[in-house]
């Protein structure tokens, strides 16, 4: 074991003990959620493994409490080089690896959009999503945002904010769930929080379904763990921040190339640096709650 490796869970430790501390000292806004059951749930995943590295705790507490799940996994993920596979070679394992995961969570059902990664047009997603929408009527949608950094999550935000207004998909009662996919949301946006200590065996099973894209596991579980300690849970906790569908079109409705995206840090490898992903890009979070607060002020 070389020295990264063996000072890596300390560094960690230490983070840990630091979110613990501030979720004793700070006054969090999000709200400690809980399903109720008898909800239609859609997930809109950009790669096959987001919908894991995103909301998995949450989708088997969905799961367990009745709810009907739907996962719709949007391109192909075969841009990974991960264990030196070629395009063709990695398109075939993420599918494979999104059906077990998708068994796994027990889920009603999924759909393999398939798009090729990275060349792929809004018309190309806009008939099976639209489709999806007004099959399943999801009461509940979990989405990629614009706090990120990825081309791919970025770009189906920005795809499923113009379907929404061009389409006028208003499900009744519908919210969208945004998730964090390696890039923290943090207290300053995270408006819902999830328990996931009760399904912590199969939370971790299900992510390491996707063998192709270990390096991601570490950095999902060292995620929850900050935020269980930050919000004083056990184990395992998701940060979501829940918005209408028409809130979630107005942060989306511009390019991707207007976004500040470089404001934003994903999660590493290793966990040294890890606060820096929670400090880097405050001041276009906080720009973000104050837009939000005021448009929902001016909605009432």
């Amino acid at each position: 074991m070389n020295i990264a490796a063996a000072l890596d869970p300390v560094a960690e430790s230490m983070w840990c003990a630091a979110f613990s501390m501030l979720g004793r000292m700070g006054q969090a806004r999000a709200s400690h959620w809980k399903p109720t059951g008898g909800q239609q749930i859609l997930v809109v995943a950009p790669h096959p493994d987001d919908e894991v590295v995103g909301c998995a705790g949450t989708l088997l507490l969905h799961v367990r409490s009745g709810d009907s799940v739907c996962i719709a996994y949007v391109t192909d993920g075969s841009r990974s080089r991960a264990g030196g596979l070629g395009p063709e070679e990695m398109r075939r394992q993420r599918k494979l690896e999104a059906d077990a995961a998708a068994k796994s969570l027990q889920v009603d059902r999924f759909e393999w959009f398939g798009l090729t990664e990275g060349e792929w047009n809004f018309e190309e997603l806009w008939p099976p999503l639209l489709g999806l929408l007004r099959q399943t009527s999801p009461q509940l949608i979990y989405a990629p945002s614009r706090v990120d950094f990825h081309p791919e999550h970025r770009k189906v935000a920005h795809g499923m904010s113009l379907l929404f207004s061009r389409e006028g998909v208003k499900p009744a009662e519908a919210a969208v769930r945004v998730c964090q996919l390696q890039v923290p949301l943090t207290p300053l946006l995270a408006n819902q929080v999830v328990d996931c200590s009760g399904v912590a065996g199969r939370f971790e099973a299900t992510l390491k379904v996707y063998r192709s894209q270990s390096a991601n596991l570490g950095r999902a579980l060292r995620m929850r763990r900050y935020a269980a300690r930050f919000y004083g849970f056990r184990k395992y906790a998701e940060e979501f921040w829940q918005m209408p569908v028409m809130e979630y079109c107005r942060l989306h409705d511009d390019p991707p190339d207007r976004w500040r995206a470089g404001r934003f840090r994903g999660i590493r490898y290793r966990s040294f640096s890890d606060p820096l992903s929670y400090v880097l890009g405050w001041i276009e979070r906080r720009r973000l709650r104050m837009e939000s607060a005021a448009e929902a002020a001016h909605q009432t």
